[in-house]
């Protein structure tokens, strides 16, 4: 191991530019969808060019019903003016992505409130990619239920096929379609719903068992499902999902393996941290400024660190309300970029995140409801501005959570630099780990993310979990050059008796 000599200490902190770096996005581009309503969304590359693509189903048309999935294709820089239309039936309505055949190539199925071919009033249907993003209509799903308005994928028994699960609005059990191979799929079985009528299901680990389990959102207030591994799913004796939430997201908002829970009821937006076990503990409150949907996550920034997005459907306001995250469950102040209101932009229904334009930066997309007139899908490119420090997570709780490891500085020969951890355990030892390479390595129930080139011992933590590092940025380091960096702190509530922060990159400009 390398002495710490190339990283000069250096003393005053007060002035130096944060990790915090903000969110910008280009002006909106429109594009048009052929059909007045979208309904389900997907994000994916469904013609193998490398660039992800926009599917929605498109609920309403001029008669008496839609009957299109518009694709809007990518050009590899963010650009959908290029669309195609697949018919698929009278009014679908949910929509999802996966290779349903295992071709390797990404196919779609959907509902439909109205079919064409049957004569009952509610189906499904699967649509296979020929690899180039040409759909061919593969097999129907027959007696899926009334309305059935949402539909998710995942491999529910483990057995390596994909299998289909369709929820309803009028309060009937989840449909259950197991995938035997080829595209096809055996006849649907129930799987009880206590919550009453459904909007969305999302297939999440929310308990870390290595099984599928069911995040049902009721119209009344979202509820969990455990499964089994075997295609079975039960609600726990003792469990529930934080209280006061409409609408709930499984996502990994610290990027600790685990996953947490991004919520929302009216304009409040709430975090609870994931601790293992499917325990949750609250994190940060936002006021979102906006009564908003389904809260979405992507990267807006460049910092590694997962940022929030939402819709505002107000008429006469229309808007996605966004804010940058922090690494540790919370948010700073949230903001809006309009999505330019009647008649362009009424009513957002959903926010779509990905790196459009392979920038290295997620961006958004929101389609549009227009009262009958055409509708636009608007997206919203983000602009770079991104520091040098990029978070990396993967760190491992302790007393106070999940140790946060943040950067400061600009990261310029010979400039001031501050490594600030915050969460540890109060008056805990702690060291941290530098390295010229990344290695990612299992340790003491944690991850060692640098390979230990250097090291900065000697640090405790105040009574508030904090301890902060400094230095300089060495001389004569070329730009482009970057370090790797992990706090580990003794901490005897954790497993092993070590906690570890996320990794940080550090790369000098």
């Amino acid at each position: 191991m390398r002495s710490l000599a190339p990283l000069v200490p250096f003393v005053a902190v007060a002035a130096l530019a944060a990790q915090e770096v903000g969110i910008t996005f280009h002006p909106r581009q429109q594009y048009e969808l052929p059909e007045t309503q979208p309904a389900g969304t997907a994000v994916a590359d469904v013609d193998n060019d490398g660039d992800l693509d926009l599917l929605f189903a498109l609920y309403a048309g001029s008669n008496s019903g839609g009957d299109k999935v518009g694709i809007l294709r990518n050009d590899g820089a963010g650009d959908f003016s290029d669309s195609i239309e697949v018919l698929v039936g009278r009014q679908p309505l949910g929509l999802t992505v996966a290779d349903l055949d295992g071709d390797f190539d990404l196919d779609f199925a959907v509902t439909l409130y109205v079919a064409y071919a049957l004569p009952e009033y509610n189906a499904a249907r699967v649509f296979l990619n020929d690899g180039h993003g040409v759909f061919t209509a593969g097999s129907w799903l027959a007696n899926v239920g009334s309305f059935p308005i949402a539909i998710a994928n995942a491999d529910v028994d483990e057995d390596g096929h994909v299998d289909l699960l369709i929820a309803h609005n009028h309060g009937q059990p989840v449909r259950l379609f197991r995938g035997v191979g080829s595209g096809l799929f055996a006849a649907g079985t129930n799987v009880a719903n206590t919550g009453g009528s459904l909007n969305g299901i999302q297939c999440a680990d929310l308990d870390g068992d290595g099984h599928v389990d069911l995040v049902l959102h009721a119209l009344g207030a979202p509820y969990v499902r455990f499964g089994d591994g075997r295609g079975a799913f039960a609600v726990r004796s003792g469990f529930a999902l934080p209280s006061g939430l409409m609408v709930v997201r499984a996502v990994d908002l610290d990027e600790d393996g685990i996953l947490d829970l991004l919520g929302a009821n009216g304009s409040v937006v709430t975090a609870h941290l994931g601790i293992g076990g499917a325990r949750f503990a609250f994190a940060h409150a936002m006021n979102a400024g906006c009564v908003t949907g389904l809260p979405d996550t992507g990267d807006f920034n460049g910092d590694g660190i997962p940022d929030f997005a939402a819709t505002c459907p107000e008429f006469f306001a229309s808007a996605i309300a966004y804010a940058p995250g922090n690494g540790h469950g919370s948010f700073r102040a949230a903001a809006r970029v309009g999505t330019g209101g009647f008649p362009d932009g009424t009513e957002p229904l959903a926010t779509m995140t990905g790196d459009f334009d392979g920038d290295g930066f997620d961006d958004v997309a929101a389609p549009c409801r227009n009262l009958g007139q055409t509708p636009y899908v608007q997206v919203f490119l983000a602009l770079s501005n991104a520091n040098g420090w990029t978070f990396l997570g993967l760190g491992h709780g302790g007393a106070n959570g999940t140790p946060l490891l943040r950067g400061r500085g600009e990261l310029t020969q010979g400039t001031a630099l501050a490594l600030e951890t915050s969460h540890a355990a109060p008056h805990a030892p702690l060291a941290i780990v530098i390295g010229f390479a990344r290695q990612d390595l299992p340790l003491l129930d944690g991850t060692l993310v640098p390979t230990i080139d250097l090291l900065a011992a000697g640090l405790v933590a105040d009574a508030n979990g904090r301890a902060t590092f400094t230095a300089t940025w060495p001389s004569g380091t070329p730009a482009g050059t970057s370090l790797w960096l992990q706090s580990w702190i003794l901490d005897p509530t954790s497993s092993a008796g070590l906690a570890s922060s996320n990794g940080l990159r550090g790369t000098g400009r």
